[in-house]
């Protein structure tokens, strides 16, 4: 009866160990900096990220309130003209898979942005639109080095600007099932050899 629950114990460890992964991005709901007044401040620096503004003073990034409409209750971040981005760099395990998901939105006019993620090898160009509100994005990259750079550039053109971003969530994507599998089968295996 001992072995069957220390079994027990020891999946369920290695089952939460899998599943409760943390989340390796700073501030990606952007609520550790205040709204200063109003709806929105135009911010230079963001606790935990990079503001790249190359749009001129003040114009990189812009943190709304729940006045405006961030996913939730709290803050969520625009950017500006095209150039201007946010960065960070992450602790990652070299050849660890990882997903980066993010929730992506547009300012009401022109209602349409489109923002590139580059993190490591990984890069592609999402867009998002008003109308649909805060769409959940989401991608897998595989880590090269132990720091991996992470940017959010907006790819503002013409009617294709301001990219509302929030929820930036990047983790280790947990084993596949069969392994855990496996490794239950060698535990048993070795427990009924005792």
């Amino acid at each position: 009866m001992t072995m069957f629950r220390n079994l027990a114990l020891i999946l369920g460890s290695v089952v939460f160990s899998f599943t409760a992964q943390a989340n390796l991005i700073a501030n990606g709901e952007f609520e550790d900096q205040a709204i200063s007044s109003g709806v929105f401040d135009y911010v230079l620096s963001l606790s935990g990220w990079t503001v790249t503004d190359v749009s001129g003073p003040y114009r990189g990034a812009v943190l709304f309130n729940a006045g405006y409409q961030p996913v939730g209750d709290g803050q969520s971040l625009q950017l500006e003209d095209h150039g201007d981005s946010i960065s960070q760099t992450l602790a990652t395990v070299v050849g660890q898979t990882y997903e980066l998901t993010f929730d992506m939105s547009a300012y009401p006019s022109p209602g349409t942005a489109m923002v590139r993620v580059d993190v490591g090898t990984f890069s592609d160009d999402f867009t998002g639109t008003f109308l649909d509100g805060y769409v959940a994005q989401s991608a897998l990259f595989t880590a090269t080095s132990t720091d991996t750079l992470i940017t959010f550039e907006s790819l503002a053109s013409g009617d294709v600007r301001y990219p509302h971003l929030d929820n930036i969530v990047v983790q280790a994507v947990p084993a596949p099932a069969g392994i855990l599998l496996l490794g239950l089968g060698l535990l048993v295996l070795g427990s009924a050899r005792r």
